[in-house]
């Protein structure tokens, strides 16, 4: 069996347990998922839609991506520093 069909395999398995899954991150291409994902390792997946939604208009193809210079750290610090603030105002209202 090749990595394909092993592939395809599992992805029917999936479907087949989860059924009514939806991906929490919004995204209209494969790149985009692609780094929404990984957006989403340092932040919360609310954060990171609020982020891409911005950053999808800003770069639209794959090829602005690509050219992009240091856009990457720009995007994990906003990403992180907005989360930060989210995280202490909520600790303020807790309080």
């Amino acid at each position: 069996m090749t990595k394909k069909e092993r592939a395809l395999l599992a992805c029917e398995a999936l479907e087949k347990l989860y059924p009514e899954i939806k991906c929490s991150l919004n995204f209209s291409k494969p790149y985009e998922l692609m780094i929404a994902a990984r957006l989403s390792a340092q932040c919360t997946d609310a954060r990171v839609n609020i982020v891409t939604e911005e950053l999808f208009k800003k770069y639209p193809t794959l090829e602005a991506f690509a050219e992009a210079d240091g856009m990457e750290e720009d995007i994990l610090m906003e990403a992180d520093m907005e989360e930060s603030v989210e995280m202490q105002e909520n600790q303020d209202v807790e309080e």
